[in-house]
């Protein structure tokens, strides 16, 4: 599967939106593999929207995955409690969009980052509104556009968010749907 994607994610363009739509069972490991491919090709800081996913969780995955967490910029909407961490914003809630876009807007100013990993559609549209859920992946994926800033996106797809997944896919440079693993076995 890993072989699979590297080839997917070569010769991608210059500022590419790519969407990577995955199973249930293999969330966690695809996205620490996803982050760590981006951040061997970019070369450079990354900013890491935790929706699924508490920040100091999300340190110990990447120190046991040999992932630098200071050469990413975070936004946890997961955490309840904030606590003073130089290289993270808490927002505490995956339902405020309006915070959220804000949030991503000034990391996209003050870190400027070369890419944005965003490690959960699914829990933007699992708390949200589709409609609104929709526009802000467009908001996004549009700002993202406009700084000349690499996006990954990652969905998991199920029946529920079929209408969704394939909405937002028409956003994206490239799709990768690698949702049914049992041609990986």
């Amino acid at each position: 599967m890993y072989e699979f994607m590297r080839k997917k994610l070569e010769n991608l363009p210059k500022n590419a939106i790519v969407f990577v739509i995955i199973s249930p069972q293999h969330q966690q490991d695809m996205n620490i593999f996803l982050l760590k491919y981006w951040m061997d090709l970019a070369k450079r800081n990354g900013a890491y929207i935790s929706l699924n996913r508490p920040y100091g969780n999300l340190l110990d995955t990447l120190n046991m995955a040999k992932i630098d967490p200071n050469k990413l910029f975070f936004i946890d909407c997961v955490t309840k409690n904030e606590y003073d961490v130089p290289n993270c914003y808490f927002l505490k809630s995956q339902q405020n969009l309006s915070n959220l876009s804000i949030a991503v807007s000034t990391v996209m100013k003050t870190e400027k980052p070369s890419f944005v990993f965003l490690d959960s559609l699914n829990t933007v549209s699992l708390y949200n509104e589709k409609d609104a859920a929709i526009k802000f992946t467009h908001f996004l994926i549009t700002k993202l556009r406009k700084n000349n800033i690499d996006g990954l996106i990652v969905g998991i797809q199920d029946e529920k968010n079929k209408d969704f997944i394939t909405n937002i896919s028409q956003f994206c440079d490239k799709v990768i749907d690698i949702s049914d693993t049992s041609s990986f076995i």
